[in-house]
């Protein structure tokens, strides 16, 4: 191979090295704006997404006022100190757990026994407060879901823990045993043993 032709071939082979680092610099360029425009889309979609759902409660709040102004227009015969004056203290809780059941109802149906139940331990002026304020009402009421929802939580809590345990016994009286540390041993405290020194 003569030193022109040499030349010119390294010459081409420097085009070819020049030209494949400028595509991919461009291919980079690209794949940089691809993940920008992704990244943006992303943005929309969260965007999107959260102003469907402010929109959802926006609109489950407007039916849950509607209900409640439903609620309180319904009640044609309120409930006065006075007409529970002459009443026995067990027909004044009903006569007050009546109308409260039937407000709570209103916005909260699936759980409106037990929370009139839980409102029923106030004292009878409060509950008469709770009947003609919808507000101190919503507010007892939002409390009593609040209660609710902990309890719930406790009580799965609790199911899980007994699940375990009986796990635990149940491979214990098959001879299974240190399937999980002791309690002394998660804190450190313990000799690594089980209850029979195995």
């Amino acid at each position: 191979m003569s030193k022109i032709e040499h030349d010119r071939l390294r010459l081409r082979n420097n085009n070819v090295a020049f030209v494949s680092q400028k595509l991919a610099a461009k291919i980079e360029a690209h794949d940089r704006e691809a993940e920008l425009k992704r990244e943006k889309l992303r943005v929309i979609a969260q965007n999107k997404q959260r102003l469907a759902s402010k929109t959802e409660q926006n609109l489950l709040n407007r039916r849950w006022r509607a209900k409640v102004r439903c609620a309180v227009k319904k009640e044609v015969n309120p409930l006065t100190s006075e007409m529970l004056q002459d009443a026995k203290p067990v027909e004044q809780k009903r006569m007050i757990g009546e109308r409260l059941f039937r407000k709570i109802q209103a916005v909260e149906a699936s759980l409106a026994r037990k929370i009139t139940g839980m409102l029923l331990k106030l004292d009878n002026t409060e509950l008469l407060l709770l009947l003609s304020d919808q507000r101190a009402l919503m507010i007892w009421v939002n409390e009593a879901l609040r209660v609710l929802k902990s309890a719930n939580y406790q009580q799965k809590l609790r199911n899980k823990i007994l699940t375990q345990h009986k796990e635990q016994m149940s491979l214990a009286a098959k001879g299974i045993f240190n399937v999980g540390a002791s309690v002394s041993d998660r804190k450190g405290t313990g000799s690594g043993v089980n209850s029979l020194g195995v």
